[in-house]
């Protein structure tokens, strides 16, 4: 997947995907929650706030 395929899929600019990546911004929540969705993940993971990947509820 490239920078520029996932901004398109969430809306946002490739230059914010490469921030990002790059570690030289935090993504706020709106654009965390998006790339959780994409990814069908949680932010808690995206965060290394939990080692499990994907949710266990029904």
């Amino acid at each position: 997947m490239t920078q520029t395929s996932l901004a398109l899929a969430i809306g946002c600019s490739q230059n914010v995907i490469s921030k990002i990546e790059l570690e030289y911004s935090v993504p706020d929540a709106d654009i965390l929650c998006k790339i959780a969705d994409y990814f069908h993940t949680s932010v808690d993971y995206l965060l290394y706030r939990t080692d499990q990947r994907y949710s266990l509820a029904p």
